[in-house]
C-alpha cells in the first residue's frame, strides 16, 4: 500500500472507531504542598484521542489527590505503552506540558493468576 493510502486508511479507521474494546484512562493529581491548588486541565492528547476533560478545573487540597472524570477512548489500544501529552495550568501561573507514558495495567502487573477449580 502506498504511504498516502496507508495514512488515509488509518485516519478512516480512527473516524469509524475500532474493533478493539474501549479503554478508560484516569488522570490523578496529587498536591504535595501546603496550600490548596486550583488546577486547570488544558490538554490531554494521545493516540487514544484528544480528550475534553471534565471538569476542566479541579481544586486539590494539601496532601490529597483529585481526579477528573475518567476518559474513555473508543479507538482501542494497539500498544502496551502510549505517550500522552498533559498540559496543566496552576491558578495565576503559566501552562506547563509534560509527556506521560501510560502503560497497560496488564503489562505492568502481568496476567491475572489462574485459579484452580
Amino acid at each position: 500500500m502506498e504511504p498516502e493510502q496507508a495514512f488515509a486508511d488509518q485516519n478512516a479507521r480512527r473516524a469509524l472507531g475500532s474493533p478493539l474494546p474501549p479503554v478508560t484512562t484516569r488522570l490523578k493529581l496529587q498536591n504535595r504542598g501546603t496550600e490548596t491548588l486550583e488546577i486547570e486541565i488544558l490538554e490531554v492528547n494521545s493516540d487514544l484521542g484528544n480528550f475534553a476533560v471534565r471538569p476542566a478545573k479541579i481544586s486539590v487540597p494539601p496532601g490529597e489527590t483529585a481526579e477528573p472524570d475518567p476518559m474513555i477512548s473508543q479507538l482501542g489500544v494497539t500498544s502496551d505503552e502510549i505517550p500522552v501529552k498533559v498540559t496543566l495550568k496552576k491558578a495565576g501561573g503559566a501552562a506547563q506540558s509534560q509527556i506521560v507514558t501510560v502503560i497497560s495495567l496488564q503489562h505492568a502487573y502481568g496476567p491475572e493468576p489462574k485459579t484452580k477449580e
